[in-house]
C-alpha cells in the first residue's frame, strides 16, 4: 500500500500530480484574467490583407508617373527657351567689341544711366547693350554713382564704345554684335558730331555722380539730360546746397563751395585768377544791392574763408515768409520756390492754390524778387533770373557782369527737369518776370501800371482755371507724364460750360505755341537756342560767345536792358463769362534784328 501511494520509484505520485494541474490551471486562469483580447493594428490588418500587394504596386506607380509628368514638363521649359528665336533670346555682350570685359559693361551701364536718350534707337542700345533699366527721376542720382576711383574707367570705357564705331563697320558674324552695332549706328545717325560731342561731354563728368555740363552744341532734348544731371540745386554764380540737407525742417544747411565737382570743372575752380574774380564779383553784388551793413557785409566776405575751408554749417530757422537778402547764404524756399512749385503744378494744396489766387501772394512774390537768395531751388529759373535781372540791376562794368561774360560758357547751368513743364506755362510765368523785374529795378510809372496789368491778367486766369485743371492724374502720374496728359478739357464732364471752356482755351493755346513756338522751344533749352524767326521757319541755333545776356531775344544792346513787345500786356479776351488768357497781338512779335 505505501508502494501504491508513492507509485514506482523515480516517478511523481498521482498526490503530485494532481497538485501541479491544478498550479496550471490556476496559473492559466490568471494570465488569461490579467491579458484579456487587445483590438489588432492597422498593420496587421494590412500584413493580413490579401489587396497588400496590389496597394503597393498602386503607390509606386503613381510616384513614378508624377515624377515622369515633372521630368518631362522641365525638358518642355528647358526646351522651348533654347529653341526661342534669336532676337528674344538673353543678351550676353560681354565678349562684344564695345564690351569687352565686365569692368567695361559696368562702366558703360552707369554712362547710359547718366545720358537716358528719349530717342528709341538709343533707349533700345541702351536696354540692349548693357542691359539697364529706367529708373524714375527722384531716384536716378543713386542708382548709377560714379566714384572718383571709377573714373579713368569710365572714360575708357566710353572712348572703347565710341572708338569701335563707324559708318561702315562690319563686325563678326556674332548676331547679337551685329544687332548691338546697327541700334548703336541708328542712335548716332541724328546726333551730329556724335562722336566728339559724346566724348567731351563724357570727359567734363567730374566726380561723385555730380552734375556735368554740356558741350556748346549738344543736341539732344534738355529735359532727360537733366533728370541725369540735374541733381544739385544752383546758386548764383556757384553755391549749391546738398539735395539730403532737410529742407523743411531748415536744420542744417551745408553749402558748398570748394567742391569743383559740384559746380565747375576742377581746372578752372583751382585757377587763382578765378577765384579772385569770383570773390570781387561776390564782394560788387553785395555793394551793388546796398548790403554795406556789417553783419551782411561781413557774411559775404566769409565767403573767401569758405573757399578756403570747404564746408560750413548754418543754422536757418527762417519764419515761414520771410524775406532773406542775397547776401545771406540761408535758402528762402517759400518767397519763389512754393510760388513756381505751384504754378508748375507740383505739389499743390488747398492751401497753396487759395494762396496762388490772393493778391498778396502775388504782391509778396514782386518784392522777393528784389530781395530773395539768387537761389530758388530750380536751375532753370535761377539762370533766368540772372538773364533777366542783371543788365536791369548793374552797370555794364560790374564785377558781375564782367565774371559771367568771361566764365559764363564754363558755368552755365545744366537745364532744368521742370523746364517741360514751364513751357506749358510761359505765356504767363515771362511776362510777369519781366514786367517784375521793370517794376521792381525801374520803377517808373509806366512799368508800374503794365506790371498791375499783367498781374491782374495772371489773377484772373487763374480764378477762371485752376491749375489742377493742367495735370488731372496728379497723383499717378509723373511729370513728364503730366505734360502727355495736357488735355484740359477732359478734366470737365461732356458737354458742360466748363468743358466748353477748357476745350476752347485749350485750342486757343495750342494756336498761342504755334505763333510763339520758337520763344517757347528757346526756352526749352534754357538760354542755349533762340530762334530767329517765326514758329513756321527754320529754326537756328546760336553759338555761344562769352555773354549769357545778350543770346536772350529781348535784349537791348543799345540801352543794355531787356526790351519788353508791348504786345505781351494787350487786354485779355472774354468769351462770355469764361476768360481765356491769350497773348494774341495783330502785330507779329518784334525781336531785336
Amino acid at each position: 500500500a505505501k508502494c501504491s501511494e508513492r507509485g514506482f520509484p523515480g516517478q511523481p505520485s498521482i498526490a503530485d500530480a494532481m497538485s501541479t494541474a491544478t498550479t496550471s490551471e490556476r496559473r492559466t486562469t490568471v494570465l488569461s484574467t490579467m491579458t484579456g483580447p487587445q483590438p489588432r493594428s492597422w498593420l496587421d490588418r494590412i500584413e493580413e490583407s490579401p489587396n497588400r500587394r496590389k496597394i503597393e504596386v498602386g503607390l509606386i506607380t503613381s510616384i513614378c508617373l508624377v515624377l515622369l509628368i515633372v521630368l518631362a514638363l522641365t525638358l518642355f521649359v528647358v526646351l522651348t527657351i533654347n529653341t526661342t528665336p534669336v532676337s528674344k533670346a538673353p543678351l550676353n555682350l560681354h565678349n562684344a567689341v564695345f564690351c569687352e570685359n565686365a569692368t567695361c559693361f559696368e562702366q558703360a551701364r552707369r554712362v547710359m544711366g547718366y545720358v537716358e536718350w528719349s530717342r528709341e534707337p538709343c533707349d533700345d542700345f541702351y536696354t540692349y547693350a548693357c542691359k539697364g533699366y529706367h529708373v524714375s527721376v527722384a531716384h536716378s542720382a543713386s542708382k548709377y554713382p560714379i566714384t572718383q576711383g571709377a573714373q579713368d574707367t569710365l572714360r575708357a570705357a566710353v572712348e572703347d564704345v565710341l572708338a569701335n564705331w563707324h559708318a561702315d563697320m562690319k563686325p563678326s558674324d556674332n548676331f547679337y554684335l551685329r544687332y548691338g552695332v546697327s541700334l548703336f549706328q541708328e542712335c548716332m545717325q541724328g546726333v551730329s558730331d556724335s562722336k566728339e560731342q559724346l566724348l567731351s561731354l563724357f570727359a567734363d563728368m567730374t566726380y561723385n555722380h555730380k552734375p556735368f555740363f554740356l558741350p556748346k552744341s549738344f543736341d539732344l532734348e534738355p529735359h532727360t539730360l537733366a533728370s541725369r544731371v540735374g541733381r544739385n540745386f544752383w546758386f548764383f554764380p556757384l553755391i549749391t546746397v546738398r539735395k539730403d540737407v532737410d529742407l523743411e525742417n531748415r536744420q542744417h544747411i551745408i553749402v558748398h563751395l570748394d567742391e569743383p565737382q559740384l559746380t565747375a570743372p576742377k581746372a578752372l575752380f583751382e585757377d587763382p585768377e578765378f577765384q579772385k574774380d569770383y570773390l570781387k564779383a561776390m564782394r560788387d553784388l553785395s555793394i551793388s544791392l546796398g548790403f554795406d551793413n556789417v553783419n551782411e557785409t561781413l557774411r559775404i566776405f566769409k565767403l573767401e574763408q569758405m573757399l578756403a575751408r570747404g564746408t560750413t554749417h548754418l543754422r536757418a530757422r527762417v519764419p515761414f515768409y520771410k524775406k532773406v537778402k542775397l547776401g545771406s547764404l540761408f535758402l528762402d524756399k517759400w518767397n519763389i520756390y512754393m510760388y513756381l512749385s505751384n504754378v508748375l503744378g507740383e505739389n499743390m494744396s488747398p492751401e497753396d492754390e487759395v494762396a496762388l489766387r490772393s493778391e498778396k501772394y502775388f504782391t509778396r512774390f514782386l518784392k522777393a524778387l528784389k530781395t530773395t537768395e539768387w537761389g530758388t531751388v530750380n536751375n532753370y529759373i535761377v539762370f533766368r533770373l540772372v538773364q533777366f535781372l542783371s543788365p536791369l540791376l548793374l552797370s555794364k562794368d560790374s564785377k558781375v557782369l564782367q565774371f559771367m561774360y568771361k566764365y559764363g560758357h564754363a558755368l552755365r547751368p545744366p537745364p532744368s527737369k521742370r523746364t517741360r513743364c514751364l513751357d506749358a506755362l510761359e505765356p504767363y510765368f515771362k511776362p510777369l518776370l519781366l514786367t517784375a523785374a521793370k517794376i521792381t529795378f525801374r520803377d517808373t510809372e509806366i512799368k508800374r501800371a503794365e506790371a498791375s496789368r499783367a498781374i491782374a491778367n495772371l489773377k484772373e486766369s487763374f480764378k477762371r482755371m485752376s491749375v489742377k485743371s493742367f495735370y488731372p492724374h496728379t497723383e499717378q502720374s509723373t511729370l513728364n507724364n503730366k505734360l502727355r496728359r495736357m488735355r484740359i478739357y477732359y478734366f470737365y464732364p461732356y458737354e458742360t460750360k466748363e468743358y466748353q471752356y477748357m476745350k476752347q482755351w485749350y485750342r486757343s493755346w495750342k494756336k498761342l505755341q504755334y505763333k510763339y513756338g520758337q520763344i517757347v522751344k528757346s526756352f526749352r533749352n534754357a538760354g542755349f537756342e533762340f530762334a530767329k524767326s517765326q514758329a513756321h521757319k527754320t529754326l537756328q541755333d546760336f553759338e555761344w560767345k562769352g555773354s549769357v545776356f545778350q543770346q536772350d531775344p529781348y535784349y537791348d544792346a543799345d540801352n543794355n536792358a531787356l526790351y519788353i513787345p508791348a504786345s505781351l500786356f494787350e487786354p485779355p479776351l472774354y468769351y462770355g463769362d469764361s476768360f481765356l488768357y491769350v497773348f494774341f497781338s495783330p502785330t507779329p512779335l518784334a525781336l531785336p534784328r
